[in-house]
């Protein structure tokens, strides 16, 4: 006999949970349905890009089904600090700074699954375009009649604008003000992921000496590191907050 009362019990509970589970999303979906207008900000993050704030406006058409707009903010510029490398008697300093030149713009549509929390993403963007200029400078520290002040070596790359698509998943939560937050992400089929090589030059101060186009960097490993043709698949991920209407 206890051990029936003890399985009714769990049943209960069991059902209790499931009965909750239902209430909550159905609560979800009434919240979507009465305010269908959302105006969000996040960060966005993709791999091997950047990571990069942005501004996203969408509109429900029903409680399942939403369309909308994200506009990245990924135009800025990126400076690492120089790295020195001490020779004999010279020394050697390496510069790299990475241009972002373009904002970027994505469509998406999500499919929230059974009126849940749980939605299925297809996303349409578009990737900036990027400059990576890079140099060595070999210098004497201290100036002298017999050496020469320095020698740049300075060359650019170039990361072509890409189209890409995007199936994703992701999850949306809100409250009965409006407010909520989300979280989507998925992999991005990139139509071009490809880098070229723009410029390329040595220059001597001693001699004011300037050759475009120098093979001395095609031996470097930041050569073959900077035009390896990347990825076609690549992944990022969306954290938003916002407020509905």
């Amino acid at each position: 006999m206890n051990l029936f009362k003890k399985n009714i019990l769990i049943a209960a509970l069991v059902c209790g949970s499931a009965l909750s589970a239902q209430s909550f999303f159905e609560k979800q979906a009434d919240i979507r349905a009465k305010k269908p207008l959302s105006i969000f900000a996040g960060l966005n993050s993709i791999s091997n890009y950047y990571y990069s704030p942005f501004f996203g406006i969408s509109y429900l058409l029903s409680s399942s089904h939403e369309i909308g707009a994200i506009f990245i903010d990924s135009k800025f510029k990126d400076a690492s600090n120089p790295t020195y490398i001490p020779l004999q008697s010279r020394l050697l300093e390496f510069k790299e700074s990475t241009t972002y030149d373009q904002r970027s713009v994505k469509v998406f549509y999500n499919y929230f699954l059974f009126n849940s929390i749980f939605f299925l993403n297809t996303t349409l963007g578009y990737l900036p375009s990027i400059t990576t200029q890079v140099q060595f400078n070999s210098f004497t520290p201290i100036y002298t009649e017999n050496s020469s002040a320095y020698d740049t070596l300075t060359t650019g790359y170039k990361k072509i604008p890409s189209y890409y698509f995007s199936p994703g998943l992701g999850l949306r939560i809100s409250l009965d003000n409006g407010i909520f937050i989300s979280v989507t992400g998925g992999p991005m089929i990139l139509a071009n992921n490809k880098t070229e090589r723009t410029t390329s030059f040595y220059y001597n101060s001693a001699n004011s000496d300037r050759v475009d186009n120098s093979n001395i960097f095609l031996n470097l490993p930041i050569e073959s590191r900077q035009l390896k043709t990347g990825n076609k698949i690549e992944a990022y991920i969306d954290f938003a907050t916002g407020i509905s209407f």
